[in-house]
């Protein structure tokens, strides 16, 4: 055991305070996922009491607690809340297995509506530019309601060499489906390889021949043959996971998916993988 063991302290704090105090100085912030988990987050408040009569006045104002952080933040007019930018959540589902919620007088209503990847497959049948596009870039071109499907954006930064294509700044993510999920996984990963397929049968396409799985057209495309899909993986998970959670999906990775080569995979993530370390 050494100082590595030890958190540190300042003897003159807790001398004063007559406290054990730990310090810690923020001189910059790497990990940005970790700016509202961890020091920078603020102060906690928990109150505790026993009484026969509830004082609702007194609960208000005693969980009404503004720490320092918040107070700078309103003293200055700095926004509170803030989302940017806009994240639009893109269904995946096999063939005429698409979740459908109704009520008992609106059941034929709603199986007539298609879901954003049908009606992304209808748009690849219709729109040039959209056969360029994979799923998960459909949003930052196109807005997308149930009544009439994918429509282009009319607001945005004009795309050069395309005239009436706009980009937004709203980005498309697909739902996360575990292997387990067997050809819906596979599936979803077609949908990030594949650009402008017109149907489930194009995905399935490879060289002019129908496949009869997304398995067996993973394969076909090479998706399956080395770490591609593994490496896919890890990337995704990076862009929102914390580090730990990132390296509890590698150790699963490399027990249980049969990665060819571990020490590539964790030369290529391995400042993810020790984020909170750096």
């Amino acid at each position: 055991m050494d100082n590595r063991w030890v958190v540190p302290y300042s003897p003159v704090l807790s001398r004063t305070l007559e406290t054990h105090v730990n310090v810690e100085y923020c001189s910059s912030v790497k990990a940005i996922k970790y700016i509202c988990k961890y020091i920078n987050k603020g102060s906690d408040q928990a109150t505790f009491a026993v009484s026969d009569a509830t004082d609702e006045i007194q609960r208000f104002q005693s969980g009404r607690y503004i720490c320092t952080s918040e107070a700078v933040y309103r003293i200055l007019s700095f926004e509170i809340h803030d989302r940017y930018p806009a994240v639009m959540h893109l269904e995946v589902h096999l063939p005429d297995e698409q979740r459908i919620y109704f009520q008992p007088h609106s059941v034929r209503e709603q199986m007539d509506r298609s879901t954003t990847l049908m009606a992304f497959f209808e748009l690849c049948q219709t729109d040039s530019f959209a056969k360029s596009l994979l799923y998960c870039e459909v949003p930052s071109y196109f807005t997308y309601s149930r009544q009439r499907g994918w429509a282009r954006r009319l607001r945005g930064q004009p795309v050069p060499g395309h005239p009436n294509i706009r980009r937004d700044s709203c980005i498309g993510r697909v739902y996360t489906v575990y292997p387990s999920s067997a050809e819906r996984y596979y599936l979803r990963l077609l949908l990030h390889s594949i650009r402008g397929p017109t149907s489930f049968e194009a995905l399935r396409t490879v060289n002019e021949v129908l496949q009869p799985t997304f398995q067996a057209a993973c394969r076909e495309l090479g998706l399956l043959e080395d770490d591609a899909c593994w490496a896919e993986t890890l990337r995704e998970a990076a862009v929102s996971d914390s580090s730990r959670k990132l390296r509890d999906l590698f150790c699963v990775l490399i027990v249980f998916c049969t990665v060819s080569s571990p020490r590539d995979l964790w030369m290529e993530f391995r400042d993810h993988l020790a984020e909170e370390y750096n």
